[in-house]
């Protein structure tokens, strides 16, 4: 009986360690990962308070795919849906020369939309990514005579989905709960007066 439990035990070790050397990753790897986890979980809950003090933001609404426009979906149509959802929660909406003005609006704050589709007529699916970042102007710091401005992205949401092709419309839905988590992030640091 004890042979049996050695032998059992052994089994189970030994699997354990082929399955480690497998995948590569030790405890201490495993903790490494956690950790960072950690930190990138910090730095997720601080996007928002990048948006604190902006006086609205630029839209640009980016690849839009042939196959989408052929039914409906275009950049000028998500493009004023966007802004319409900004407006509609009070969040001004800057032109493209008020963001370059950096008297007025030093962070240059673009809200960038991208539609991404896959689309097969075929089999009457459409999968894609639809994500909505915002971009604002950060100052690389180096020795003191030395600045680089950027542009960084400082928030991000996105959303993957397959749907029926029937269910097409459902795409611009999509694209206004991420502006509307914007709009929340946005307001949460920007209370209106």
């Amino acid at each position: 009986m004890k042979k049996r439990t050695f032998w059992w035990l052994f089994a189970v070790a030994l699997l354990f360690g082929v399955v480690l050397s497998v995948f590569g990753e030790t405890v201490g790897d495993l903790a490494k990962r956690a950790e960072l986890l950690m930190k990138v979980e910090q730095v997720t809950k601080t996007e928002k308070e990048t948006l604190e003090g902006l006086k609205g933001v630029c839209v640009v609404v980016e690849n839009v795919n042939e196959e989408a426009r052929k039914y409906g979906l275009t950049v000028e149509i998500l493009q004023k849906d966007v802004e319409l959802y900004l407006s509609q929660n009070g969040i001004p909406v800057l032109s493209k020369e008020e963001v370059l003005n950096s008297e007025t609006h030093p962070a240059s704050p673009i809200l960038y939309v991208n539609v991404t589709l896959l689309m097969d007529p075929n089999i009457l699916f459409v999968a894609g990514d639809v994500s909505v970042t915002l971009s604002q102007r950060a100052i690389l710091v180096g020795p003191p005579s030395y600045r680089l401005y950027c542009s960084c992205t400082t928030w991000s949401k996105n959303n993957v989905f397959l749907f029926g092709l029937l269910r097409f419309g459902e795409i611009r839905e999509t694209v206004k709960e991420l502006v509307d988590q914007f709009c929340n992030d946005y307001l949460a640091v920007n209370p209106k007066d």
